[in-house]
C-alpha cells in the first residue's frame, strides 16, 4: 500500500461517519455472500435477501440524514464537485 493510499483512507475515515462506514461494510459483505450463493448455482435464502433489502434501506436513510445535516461527508461531496468543475474549465 502506497503513501497516497494511506492518506486517502485516512481522509475517508475523517469524512464518512462511522455508522455509515460500518453499515456499508456490512452491506458489502452481504453482496459478496449473495454472489457466492449465485456462483454455485443457488439462490440466496429469502431471509438473507430480506436482510439485504433492510440494510440497503437503512443505508439510504443514513445517507439522506447526513446530506440534510450538511455534515463532513456532504461538505466533501460539494468540495469534490467544485474541484471537478474547476478542472473541466
Amino acid at each position: 500500500m502506497g503513501v497516497r493510499d494511506r492518506d486517502h483512507r485516512l481522509e475517508a475515515d475523517e469524512v464518512v461517519p462511522e455508522r455509515i462506514w460500518r453499515l456499508t461494510m456490512h452491506y458489502h459483505d452481504l453482496i459478496y455472500i449473495k454472489y457466492y450463493w449465485e456462483s454455485i448455482g443457488q439462490q440466496a435464502p429469502a431471509t438473507f435477501l430480506e436482510e439485504m433489502e433492510r440494510t440497503n434501506k437503512r443505508l439510504h436513510e443514513y445517507l439522506e440524514v447526513e446530506r440534510n445535516q450538511g455534515g463532513a461527508y456532504h461538505e466533501a461531496s460539494i468540495k469534490e464537485k467544485l474541484d471537478e468543475a474547476r478542472k473541466s474549465r
